[in-house]
């Protein structure tokens, strides 16, 4: 999901009946409407999404099978594929800082990948550090000009690792620990804070929303959701986040705000 001028676009996902759908659909944060605004040409779901060049972009995903497809969408349109991922990928997260779109972890299929990568037009890579603790299904937030990892699930098991990119060296490295294990949350940063919602915490799903402090290195509760929510998406205007969909347990159709004051 990414904000647009209007309100925000959600980019294909699984539907109410578990299938992929290359639904792209538009929320009106004035009216509480939503209504169809295009397609995806390559149907995903765990897809990671970001803004380049001004257009709404979608990295990846999974179908079938784990998609290397980079689309670029215009409004009310069938999306463009503009490149190819070097691998592809499925549970990764992206954040946009400048002009460039940092894409994190994720599972090609048979494994979960560590390499970042980083882009500034959806066709070319630079690889940057690989993470400390690979994982998938991470949230991911941008913190200043660095990228913040909280969580997501290894191999082995969810992960309770905080991890940072540096956007101008590349490097990458654990910078602390959670309380308990984190995985499928999202963040999103408003006003220069990162915050992070739902997700499974030590193996539960939550209602938590935490905003992160740097000086200490924790996620401090700051509110609940309605409900625990993992696999939402999450996007920011303004001052407000929002929070959309996810599984609670089942599919919801759920819109959720957080207003910073």
């Amino acid at each position: 999901m990414l904000a647009d001028r209007s309100g925000l676009l959600v980019l294909g996902g699984l539907d109410g009946t578990g299938n992929t759908t290359p639904e792209v659909l538009h929320v009106d944060l004035a009216s509480g409407t939503t209504s169809a605004d295009g397609t995806l040409t390559a149907p995903v779901h765990d897809a990671a999404g970001a803004s380049l060049l001004g257009a709404p972009t979608v990295f990846g995903g999974g179908n079938v099978s784990e998609s290397n497809a980079v689309q670029r969408f215009v409004s009310g349109r069938t999306s463009t594929v503009v490149g190819r991922l070097p691998i592809p990928r499925s549970d990764l997260g992206a954040v946009a800082i400048g002009s460039r779109a940092y894409l994190v972890g994720g599972y090609d299929g048979s494994r979960i990948r560590a390499t970042v990568l980083a882009t500034t037009d959806g066709s070319k890579f630079d690889l940057l550090g690989d993470l400390p603790v690979p994982v998938r299904y991470p949230a991911v937030a941008a913190q200043g000009n660095d990228v913040l990892v909280l969580g997501g699930a290894t191999s082995h098991g969810d992960t309770d690792a905080i991890q940072q990119v540096d956007t101008g060296t590349g490097a990458v490295r654990v910078v602390g620990r959670l309380a308990k294990t984190l995985s499928h949350a999202v963040a999103t940063t408003v006003n220069g804070r990162v915050y992070v919602f739902g997700g499974r915490w030590g193996g539960v799903p939550t209602a938590q929303v935490w905003r992160w402090d740097p000086a200490s290195a924790t996620l401090l509760p700051v509110g609940n959701l309605s409900t625990p929510v993992t696999d939402a998406a999450v996007a920011t205007v303004g001052s407000t986040a929002y929070l959309v969909g996810g599984d609670a347990p089942r599919p919801t159709t759920t819109v959720s705000e957080l207003r910073v004051r």
